[in-house]
């Protein structure tokens, strides 16, 4: 049940040791390692604009004291001594207990903070005291039950991986209110509907190369005879490493106007046609023996067909995350998780579609681990352009629509997301009779963030990634929303550690640390320069959406006539 709860750094440790010599190659060790030389710097809060360096106070202190001391211990494995067990679980609950004390005595002593940068750290703290209460409740029962498991499999596990077990969440399918399946063959998704919320299922998915994920999805898994020897022969035919593949761009490129015909084709005989005419012309030209597949064949056309897209897809995800450093063998599904969590974390859970890890409960008996994706809000935004476009309607945006975007783009150059084009995010709308107004934003498909670029990186991230900010340093974002900026102004190595450190290995969470702080500095700087590049949310005004008019650096490109005049604070 819990294999896949071993976070350990990739090529260092291939499976827990008890050792504590070695114990240094768990996930949280070398994070751990440098806390102690960073807590003194650490406990420094930044004033950039006013020119000061300002000691935190001493609740400040005793919570990062906590929270640094309750990350250096998740790293130890846990005992499988019975006592021992015990001891360690009951110093464990007084950690919890002295950090939830800390946090309440922070807040008590901080209820009405005058300053954005006060308040902002308020939320943090009031965040890691909801976390914290959280875990403390369910502390005992989840790690008594991964005791029994570990004792039972001679696993050497950590108390980090308690941490992410309680994190995640449980789906009780005989209590569902309805229960459906969907996805093609290479994602299948579970359809749950609970209290009224539509959530979707999907097993852990991790990266691997093209030829790895056909064989996984479509040779080991098949079990008809006919479609398998297909899958088989096709199989051989990628192995042969092709130039480019069998993707479509690859084929666009030898073949372009066949190609182009190939993907619109419904027709059995069109189909006919352009897979003698297209795919066996392009691998003929490679020299690849292509004698083995009946091209007639009805089902070997069907096959081709589903297939040849995957690969094209698979191909692609492979050579952007190897871009923005995300290793082979990683979990994609939890980056998911993760870039939903810091929403939370910075005050913003409606822009990016809600996401955790997730455990599938069917009979008392079967279990199945994954995540679960809340469904969500509005539309797709390229779909709302098209629709737009078909009924000759104008779009238009409110300046709160533009403050989303605003956001979405900083936290994405935070998280080191670069896949957000228009089709990966949703937008909420009000139609009219010949314009629709965007009057909000939510992203989704969180998959190729939290890779180890660094904030001198983001400036060379693929085109199309549209990163927040250019080589020289300059903000590309002309309005950022000052609360958010104080957030992340706020944040500390200690608390990305804490949020995301159940999940992320110490590297990302390095290279995350850079971008945030980088990112932070140069907003600092510009703020010096340009004082209205901060706004508050309720200042939000058609004035300030119209510094976007124009910019192809933004998330949007829209025009002077495209910012809705009425509608400003929709909320």
């Amino acid at each position: 049940m819990f294999e896949e709860q071993k976070f350990v750094e990739k090529g260092k440790m291939h499976e827990f040791q008890t050792d504590v010599g070695h114990q240094m190659d768990n996930l949280y060790a070398s994070t751990i390692q440098r806390l102690e030389e960073r807590t003194e710097k650490l406990q420094e809060s930044r004033f950039s604009l006013a020119g000061v360096q300002h000691k935190d106070g001493k609740e400040m202190r005793e919570v990062k004291f906590y929270q640094e001391r309750l990350t250096t211990l998740m790293r130890k494995s846990i005992s499988k001594d019975a006592q021992g067990f015990q001891q360690e679980l009951l110093g464990m609950e007084e950690l919890y207990e002295k950090l939830t004390f800390a946090c309440t005595q922070y807040i008590d002593a901080h209820k009405h903070p005058f300053t954005a940068s006060g308040k902002a750290r308020l939320h943090l703290v009031k965040g890691t005291l909801s976390l914290a209460k959280q875990e403390e409740k369910k502390l005992r029962e989840k790690a008594t039950e991964l005791h029994q498991i570990a004792s039972q499999r001679q696993e050497d596990l950590v108390w980090g991986n308690v941490l992410g077990i309680i994190r995640g969440s449980d789906f009780d399918l005989d209590k569902m209110d309805g229960l459906d399946m969907g996805g093609a063959a290479t994602s299948e998704v579970q359809i749950i509907k609970s209290g009224g919320k539509m959530f979707f299922f999907k097993q852990e998915e991790r990266l691997e190369s093209a030829e790895d994920a056909y064989t996984h999805t479509y040779v080991e898994k098949c079990t008809d005879k006919k479609d398998k020897k297909i899958y088989m022969e096709l199989e051989r035919i990628v192995r042969k490493q092709i130039p480019g593949g069998l993707a479509i761009d690859a084929l666009m490129v030898m073949e372009p106007e066949l190609a182009k015909d190939l993907k619109a084709a419904d027709a059995p005989e069109e189909l006919n046609r352009l897979c003698n005419q297209v795919i066996r012309r392009f691998l003929e030209r490679h020299r690849v023996d292509v004698s083995g597949l009946d091209w007639n064949d009805r089902r070997t056309q069907e096959i081709l067909r589903e297939v040849l897209p995957k690969l094209d897809m698979w191909a692609t995800r492979a050579e952007v995350c190897r871009t923005v450093g995300i290793g082979r063998g990683e979990s994609l599904s939890k980056r998911n998780v993760l870039t939903s969590r810091m929403a939370i974390v910075c005050k913003m859970p409606q822009l990016m579609a809600l996401s955790n890890t997730a455990t599938l409960h069917h009979s008392g008996l079967q279990k199945k681990e994954g995540i679960v994706m809340e469904q969500a809000k509005g539309m797709e935004h390229m779909k709302v352009i098209t629709y737009a476009q078909e009924k000759g309607k104008k779009v238009v945006y409110t300046p709160e629509a533009m403050r989303q975007f605003s956001c979405m783009q900083l936290f994405d150059t935070v998280c080191g997301q670069i896949d957000r084009h228009y089709s990966n995010r949703f937008v909420t709308m009000v139609e009219e009779e010949d314009r629709i107004i965007i009057t909000g934003a939510q992203g989704i498909d969180h998959d190729m963030s939290f890779g180890k670029r660094k904030y001198k990186d983001v400036s060379g991230f693929p085109v199309g990634a549209l990163p927040g900010f250019e080589d020289h340093g300059k903000c590309a974002i002309p309005a950022l929303d000052e609360e958010l900026v104080e957030l992340l102004r706020n944040m500390t190595k200690e608390d990305l550690t804490y949020y995301l450190g159940d999940q992320l290995e110490e590297e990302y969470i390095e290279a995350m640390w850079d971008r945030l702080s980088g990112v932070v500095s140069a907003i600092d700087r510009m703020a010096g320069e340009d004082p209205g590049l901060l706004v508050k949310k309720e200042d939000w005004n058609t004035e300030v959406a119209k510094r976007f008019v124009g910019l192809q650096s933004t998330y949007v490109f829209v025009e002077a006539d495209e910012i809705a005049e009425e509608m400003q604070q929709q909320k």
